[in-house]
């Protein structure tokens, strides 16, 4: 899961063949569990603690200025009891100051910086960014309206003088499995790959960011024949959708989370995509944890058989004891750390596993695309 040394500041990276021997080098082995794209040293490491604490102060009320009413509209999805009542009691005369300063404007333009649509910021939900008719609200988890684009039964095979243009998106866990699906293709020339991922996201809160809109926005500039999909390891928390709330664990909860997720396989089959392969995040070591992981791979393994062209490839599993925990795998008779140093990332050296689950799906469609 990597991406160039020079990481842009928005977190996204675009693979290009001359960075693959970069990650390859000593100075990547000597890093296997400390760099990560992820990982940014704070700017406020070595300040004092009384500083420290008035920046964070200072910036939650810029933001909640800018953002109050999402403020209101979270205090409203909320469950009835003392947060609801807390929250509340702030936002409401937030929100009446910034909408009477117009100080909620500039929030467009952050918006758009984020990847939101103005129709859709803000909103606690996600829907098709394009409906396809007065139905399209997902309403029904796994349940979809009729696409736009068909994706084709069968897909020509490659060539070097036509090859394969794929784009991997999805949070940090996606940098390292795009970068080594690269090198993969990369041996027979059959396949070029640009990976672009967007730190901390992910569906469970659309009011923070907008997945079908960014997706969309990707395919849209790198007109892509195959996207790859690695989301969900920011999504262990619970959701809203309007006036419903959605505890996490529950069957609710999980049944809104494969409605998500066949949202945005749809919304990406629409923008004339042959195939869309979707992958969750890996197991956790506490308990809860890797419940909550299991049940988000079970949503989205339940909602790709509802959209035409959309597979879902389990890459937790392989890289787990039985769905449990494991701090070693083993690749070409060589031993190697399965997690980065955070303890959920998998290593430089674990995507030699995952990517090649994503080579072996994209195969079934395409032919063989790289030596074994």
């Amino acid at each position: 899961m990597s991406e160039s040394p020079n990481t842009t500041p928005e977190s996204m990276s675009e693979s290009t063949p001359g960075e693959s021997s970069a990650h390859t080098s000593a100075a990547r082995t000597d890093h296997e569990t400390t760099y990560h794209p992820a990982f940014k040293t704070s700017q406020a490491a070595g300040l004092p603690a009384g500083k420290v604490l008035l920046v964070v102060l200072v910036a939650m009320l810029v933001a909640g200025l800018l953002n109050s009413g999402w403020m209101v509209r979270t205090a409203e999805g909320m469950r009835p009891g003392l947060g609801r009542t807390m929250v509340t009691t702030v936002a409401v005369p937030v929100d009446f100051v910034a909408t009477k300063l117009a100080l909620d404007r500039p929030r467009q333009g952050i918006d758009a910086a984020l990847g939101r649509t103005p129709a859709s910021a803000g909103d606690d939900e996600i829907e098709l960014v394009q409906p396809t008719n007065d139905s399209a609200e997902l309403a029904v988890a796994g349940a979809v309206a009729p696409l736009i684009h068909t994706a084709p039964v069968r897909v020509a095979h490659p060539t070097v003088a036509k090859p394969l243009n794929v784009l991997v998106i999805g949070d940090s866990l996606s940098t390292y499995t795009g970068q080594r699906l690269q090198e993969l293709l990369l041996q027979k020339h059959l396949g070029k790959v640009k990976v672009t991922w967007r730190n901390g996201t992910g569906l469970a809160t659309p009011q923070f960011f907008n997945w079908p809109a960014w997706a969309k926005a990707q395919i849209q500039a790198t007109k892509p024949q195959a996207v790859f999909v690695l989301l969900g390891g920011n999504d262990n928390q619970d959701m809203q959708r309007k006036s419903q709330y959605f505890a996490r664990g529950t069957p609710e909860w999980q049944a809104e989370y494969q409605r998500r997720v066949g949202v945005v396989m749809q919304s990406i089959i629409e923008q004339g995509v042959d195939r869309v392969y979707w992958s969750g995040p890996p197991t956790a070591k506490k308990a809860n944890d890797n419940g909550f992981y299991h049940q988000l791979n079970l949503a989205a393994a339940k909602a790709a058989p509802a959209v035409p062209g959309a597979r879902y490839i389990d890459l937790a599993g392989p890289t787990s004891l039985n769905g449990q925990w494991l701090d070693v795998l083993a690749f070409n008779n060589e031993a190697f750390n399965a997690r980065m140093g955070d303890g959920f990332h998998w290593s430089w050296r674990a995507a030699q596993i995952t990517s090649r689950l994503w080579a072996d799906a994209m195969e079934k469609d395409y032919g063989p695309l790289y030596d074994h």
